[in-house]
């Protein structure tokens, strides 16, 4: 105990003399708010555009058009046969397990906490993972991903394909291989009005799919251990975290934390690390943010993140997802889980997580060149492990739903793919999640838009949905829809003509960069569609417009 006591106060010595005394004020005072980034994959597949002046966001763009030319991964798709409901695409290729390395090498004993400029506002001892610790963080993903083909080990694989999560801060940023960089310079900074701006991991890559079972990402945990040596008496640690401390005091009558407060310390190390590597990994599975909402059907979050008017056309569909901060793919700035929930809560795959992954093992692919003139395809049963511990479906033995990816491609400017399939019957909540920009596997990437119509009888369309651009990245989203009626139904791809930004968050406006220029080639590209269909009883048709 007294040794523990004489290293912190060590640590927060040696760092207020190299930061002119800052310790000196009340560290309440200084750190008064925090921020969870959310820019924690790169390729830019979950960038904040909205955070974006328009010089980052032409930067963004420049970026990301020089990134194009990486090479594809193998997509193990062959032809599919087909049904009177159309092609029903191939199984994707049996593969083997997939390995995921726990890498807890140490990195720097001290690590900091930056000002926005890179100085060091504060240095700390870095978290010292115990081997209980990676035990219990290893138990931890093994029973998130216990449903699928998953194996985790702390000893690095001497052969084949392996995913590595190292356990310490490693921002990319200095790597050519990933051109959208970061311009932090830790995972930890703080801004001049005292907020606490936070980088729990990062991955390389939103890998749909899962086709490069080599990806990696790294997980950090320091932020707590900040906390509790920057402020010994434990007031802003239970602040941020909603968890308290007991506390008694030293020989020299200040108020300092117990042993017993350490061990708890460590508890929420172990459990937001555990809940972080889960995301991170899920990433590199080819998870987004979004995949968190929940539960199936609910729409967006309560929360308030994301706003409504963050998509494309404005949001008009339910807020009602209230199970999303159960889910590992939850983060604070897309959809506002805060630092309590990140501490204590136990996170488990949402439905639209296990189904994506249920995909990527054994779903149906159908390549854009096997479909015939009708442009037909078929929405197939798959077998899809109930994940929810807690929630409307939690006691469902497995996951309703019917699914098929598309891998298309849009050649020419103006040019419009049309594919055609029937609502299966019962399952009414409509999702096509588009994939292209912000991938590394896709070579030639494109930013696309998409409309979903209902076929009438007599060949009109009726105009069901339409999404042009995601609250993050430029991907665009149709989700939650509910299929008004049994019967045929078209979705349209095309490439966008223009993308969208709020510049300036204190006006409402949003502001145009057209796809024009040294941009016109995101007009055209490649894409998959993962189209799904689940839960729910038919409604009585609901239309929005009209065309021919």
């Amino acid at each position: 105990m007294k040794k523990l006591k004489f290293l912190l106060a060590s640590s927060i010595l040696a760092a207020s003399a190299a930061t002119s005394n800052v310790i000196a004020q009340n560290p309440d005072d200084l750190i008064t708010s925090y921020r969870i980034e959310t820019n924690d994959c790169l390729g830019g597949g979950c960038e904040d555009v909205n955070l974006m002046d328009r010089q980052q966001l032409l930067n963004f763009l420049a970026q990301a058009a020089k990134s194009d030319g990486n090479t594809a991964g193998e997509t193990g798709i062959v032809a599919g046969s087909t049904s009177r409901n159309g092609v029903v695409g191939a199984r994707v290729a049996r593969r083997g397990t997939q390995v995921i390395y726990l890498d807890f090498t140490p990195g720097p004993a001290v690590e900091t906490l930056n000002n926005a400029d890179g100085t060091v506002f504060f240095a700390f001892n870095s978290h010292n993972y115990t081997q209980e610790e990676r035990d219990t963080i290893q138990a931890n993903l093994e029973q998130d991903y216990a449903e699928f083909n998953f194996s985790f080990t702390q000893s690095e694989p001497t052969e084949g394909e392996f995913t590595s999560l190292l356990m310490r801060c490693n921002l990319f940023d200095t790597d050519p291989d990933f051109p959208i960089p970061t311009d932090r310079t830790a995972c930890l900074q703080l801004s001049a009005a005292g907020g606490l701006s936070t980088l729990f991991g990062q991955a390389e890559d939103i890998d749909f799919r899962n086709q490069n079972m080599s990806d990696n990402a790294f997980v950090d945990g320091n932020v707590w251990e900040f906390l509790i040596q920057f402020d010994p008496d434990g007031s802003l640690f239970t602040a941020f975290s909603g968890v308290p401390l007991p506390t008694e005091v030293d020989e020299a009558g200040n108020t300092v934390v117990t042993a017993e407060a350490i061990e708890i310390v460590n508890q929420i190390v172990v459990n937001q690390v555990s809940n972080t590597a889960a995301h991170e990994l899920g990433h590199i599975l080819g998870f987004r943010h979004h995949d968190s909402f929940g539960a199936l059907g609910d729409g967006i979050p309560t929360s308030g993140n994301p706003e409504v008017g963050n998509f494309i056309p404005v949001f008009d569909g339910p807020i009602n997802a209230t199970e999303t901060f159960n889910h590992t793919m939850a983060s604070g700035a897309s959809t506002g889980i805060t630092f309590p929930l990140i501490a204590q809560g136990d996170r488990f795959l949402s439905e639209r997580s296990a189904i994506k992954l249920s995909v990527a093992e054994r779903g149906r692919v159908v390549n854009e060149t096997d479909l015939d003139e009708d442009r037909k395809f078929a929405l197939r049963g798959l077998r899809v492990p109930n994940t929810i511990l807690v929630g409307e479906n939690a006691d469902a033995s497995r996951i309703a739903n019917r699914s098929t990816v598309i891998a298309g491609r849009i050649d020419e400017l103006d040019e419009v793919d049309r594919y055609f399939f029937n609502a299966p019957r019962g399952l009414t909540f409509m999702n096509v999640d588009f994939t292209s920009f912000g991938t590394n596997r896709i070579a030639d990437t494109m930013i696309g838009e998409m409309r979903l119509f209902f076929v009438e009888g007599n060949g009109n369309l009726t105009e069901i949905a339409f999404n042009d651009q995601n609250f993050e990245g430029f991907n665009s989203y149709l989700f939650d829809i509910q299929l008004p009626e049994r019967g045929t139904y078209m979705i349209e791809v095309t490439g966008t003509e223009e993308v969208v930004a709020n510049f300036d968050p204190s006006t409402p406006e949003l502001e145009t960069i057209f796809l024009t220029g040294v941009n016109e080639g995101f007009r055209t590209g490649d894409y998959e569609l993962m189209v799904y269909v689940a839960g729910g009883a038919l409604a009585a048709p609901v239309v929005t417009a009209s065309a021919e």
